[in-house]
């Protein structure tokens, strides 16, 4: 009988955050390794094997602070990977949520919107509501990609300022009209461009947490806690 090993959440969640960090930051990742293992061996070969120093203080503490620049060389270029991806991630995200449909036309199909505009703007305004779902139906099986981008535009104006009138018919062919045009791919941008400015967010923080292991600052916020909770 195969037994079967219980789900660990935390462990579930360490592996997709490793997976993630490799995606977009897999070098930037293991150079921050590298170094805070570069610093680590190096330090603990200051010591002797019965743990005292080789060195009077002062030498000590010097050969420390020459380890902490060294490591400080390497995650600097580190910190600055993530931290231009982040500006840069959110941009996308900005972009693609102002995205605007008549970028994605082609040049001819904005050539044929620009010349139809007026027409096509009259026309939702002022057709009686059946004529016009049966033109934008017409527009959807002809994947006129023009003429759907203008009646995007100017039924979402008559809808909008129809109000509580509004038609279900012409509501329903309008989101047809919306899905047409929308990017097929535009969530998956979205969702990827999300994960990188997360990933890029917390290798940023990565960095300044091994600063602080490595300096002795994460150990000594440690034991202040822990002597704030025992009074």
């Amino acid at each position: 009988m195969t037994m079967q090993t219980a789900y660990d959440p935390h462990a579930a969640y360490n592996e997709r955050i490793a997976s993630e960090l490799e995606e977009f930051f897999g070098t930037e990742s293991r150079s921050l390794e590298r170094a805070e293992a570069t610093f680590t061996q190096a330090k603990a070969a200051l010591l002797r094997p019965d743990g005292q120093a080789k060195y009077v203080e002062a030498e000590m503490r010097e050969r420390e602070a020459a380890l902490l620049a060294a490591f400080d060389q390497s995650a600097a270029w580190v910190k600055a990977q993530a931290e231009e991806a982040i500006p840069a991630a959110q941009a996308e995200l900005a972009k693609l949520a102002g995205a605007d449909p008549f970028d994605s036309l082609k040049p001819e199909d904005q050539a044929r919107a620009a010349a139809r505009r007026e027409f096509v703007k009259e026309d939702a305004a002022l057709l009686p509501v059946v004529q016009l779902a049966t033109q934008a139906r017409a527009a959807l099986a002809a994947n006129d990609r023009g003429l759907l981008f203008l009646l995007d535009r100017y039924v979402g104006q008559r809808i909008d300022r129809d109000g509580g009138r509004r038609d279900p018919a012409l509501s329903a062919v309008h989101g047809e009209i919306v899905n047409a045009l929308a990017d097929p791919k535009a969530a998956e941008k979205r969702h990827k461009s999300e994960r990188k400015l997360s990933m890029a967010k917390l290798l940023n923080g990565r960095v300044d947490l091994a600063r602080r292991r490595l300096d002795g600052r994460h150990d000594a916020m440690l034991a202040d806690m822990r002597r704030r909770i025992a009074l």
